[in-house]
């Protein structure tokens, strides 16, 4: 569909660096706003609901699911398409159970979490824990992006690696989580303009659902099918469950809102986009199994959309890719440095530090984090690491010790004080057996072993010792606060710009981008899609600068 004359990759690697210098931009417009540092980690708790559960459905999205993901989908569709139905319903369970104890918690980070529930010491494990974790997890999201700029784009793997990092540290170290917000809630504007032209255009060259059923290999869409049973799929809409709700990540989403109300919104929005999610996405890596079976399952959907979309539309579809992965990083970089900050540099280090130091120490820790993840995704790639299953050796292993402390925490009072510190050696029992007596066993195993072993023996410990004394003292009135409604945010006095204006304005911006497209040489229904994507986005940035008030409400 590309003219002979225009060279793919040169159109598409234009798009993406002006996207990312687009990116970049809100950083620098918002570094002038941040004054505080709970302006810098918590946004003066003055985000919108919307915003926020926006953002919370983007950090756990990121080009791992056009790699990872997309991988279990090209080779059986069916499993592929059942393990992501899991996030709706995570979502859901954690708007309605957990959004209103985490917004009435009052934490800036979430280890600050586990010093009221457990204590001093569980909250100095935990920071440290969690920066490592963090580390990887991030590693893991730069590699799958930079794989998919590599095949896309062409750029070098190691230059792809290492130039996202950068530009993601400009306008996270600059602009705080207020730029990490308002950059997802763009991010996901230009994500969905560029997925759903690639679902009608994959559909229709097969023949729509039809053509897509008659022409998929025998036994495409079976399910369960070897490896792909349904234990395996229990185990990853559970691991969805503890992530979902318990990750750095998201925690801090229902935190940084107005109100219990704003709290709750934002959950029920992240829930919702979820559930036309696997369809959507994945429907082009099925076409792929149809059109180009012999393609390299990571590396499928960048492979369908050279194949099938105009070469401006091939740096919307790369841009979307590194703003899902921009959006899951910079929230991560965002609540790892907060730990870095408040958790580690001021509880330990500088407990007289002013606002204008911790400021300070925030953007530092901010720096550090991304560096140091950029590493990670470097022995990635020079290891050559099939990104899936490094996936499964992770949930399976650190998922139940880390994520459970939290969730069963926050729910159930009767946890004594030394639980949590006693489900990381749980957990590490737990992976001694996994990689030593099961070393062959497949992930739905290994997770099971983790996570029964871990809960169980919390839950059995709990009702033999539970809390006593001044444990029971402090964590009985722990839970009678979070059974208090909290008071809503005053945000009168901020000066913040509404984030509907300033996310109109980017967005608006982006719709322009897609329109310059317009000067390359293309087919008459290649200038007819591009035209549609940039004047949709145009008009969509417009009607939010329109409509968007000048305080938030």
């Amino acid at each position: 569909m590309t003219h002979p004359a225009l060279d793919p990759h040169s159109a598409a690697q234009i798009v993406v660096v002006v996207y990312m210098l687009l990116m970049a931009s809100i950083g620098a417009y918002y570094s002038r706003h941040m004054k505080t540092v709970d302006d810098y980690f918590h946004g003066s708790g003055a985000v919108p609901g919307w915003a926020a559960g926006i953002s919370a459905y983007m950090t756990n999205f990121s080009a791992y699911s056009f790699v990872a993901i997309a991988s279990v989908v090209f080779l059986n569709g069916s499993a592929g398409l059942l393990l992501e139905t899991g996030p709706a319903l995570a979502f859901y369970l954690g708007a309605t159970l957990l959004a209103t104890r985490w917004y009435r918690s009052g934490v800036t980070t979430p280890v600050e979490f586990l010093e009221e529930r457990y204590g001093k010491g569980t909250r100095q494990v935990f920071a440290w824990l969690g920066i490592i974790l963090g580390l990887i997890g991030s590693g893991m999201r730069i590699y799958a992006l930079g794989h998919l700029i590599h095949s896309m784009l062409g750029f070098p793997l190691a230059v792809s690696i290492v130039g996202l990092g950068i530009i993601m540290l400009t306008y996270t170290v600059m602009g705080g989580v207020w730029a990490v917000i308002v950059t997802d809630v763009v991010q996901f504007i230009v994500l969905l303009v560029a997925v759903i032209p690639l679902f009608f255009v994959s559909l229709a060259r097969v023949g729509w659902v039809s053509g897509l059923f008659s022409q998929a290999p025998q036994g495409y869409f079976s399910f369960p099918s070897g490896e792909y049973s349904m234990f395996w799929l229990g185990a990853w809409w559970l691991s969805y469950l503890l992530d979902y709700n318990g990750n750095w990540g998201v925690i801090p989403r229902f935190c940084i809102t107005s109100s219990e109300r704003e709290a709750k919104k934002a959950g029920y929005w992240a829930a919702a986009l979820s559930v036309p999610h696997a369809l959507l996405l994945f429907m082009p890596v099925l076409v792929a199994k149809i059109m180009m079976p012999e393609v390299d399952p990571e590396s499928a959907y960048g492979a369908i959309a050279m194949a099938l979309l105009p070469a401006g539309m091939v740096g919307i579809v790369a841009a979307a890719m590194l703003a899902a992965t921009m959006s899951a990083l910079d929230s991560s970089w965002n609540v790892v440095a907060a730990v870095l900050t408040k958790d580690i540099y001021k509880r330990l280090l500088r407990p007289r530090a002013d606002d204008r130091e911790l400021l300070l120490a925030g953007r530092v820790a901010t720096m550090l984090v991304g560096v140091a993840a950029t590493a990670v995704a470097l022995t990635i790639a020079l290891t050559q690491t099939r990104l899936f299953g490094m996936a499964q050796i992770v949930v399976s292993t650190i998922q139940a010790p880390t994520v459970l402390p939290f969730l069963m925490g926050i729910l159930f009072p009767f946890l004594p004080r030394w639980s949590a510190l006693a489900g990381v050696l749980i957990g590490l029992a737990a992976w001694w057996i996994n990689t030593t007596v099961l070393a062959e066993a497949s992930f739905a195993v290994h997770f099971a072993v983790s996570f029964s072993s871990v809960a169980g023996v919390l839950l059995l410990f709990s009702l033999l010792f539970p809390p006593k004394g001044k444990d029971r003292e402090r964590i009985t009135g722990f839970f009678k606060r979070l059974r208090q409604p909290a008071p809503a945010q005053d945000t009168t006095a901020t000066d913040m710009p509404s984030p509907l204006r300033i996310i109109g304005l980017f967005t608006a911006a982006a719709g322009l981008l897609m329109f310059c497209m317009l000067a390359l040489p293309q087919s008459t229904f290649d200038r007819f899609l591009t035209a549609s994507a940039g004047l949709t986005v145009l008009l969509l940035g417009l009607g939010m600068r329109f409509f968007g008030k000048r305080q938030i409400p």
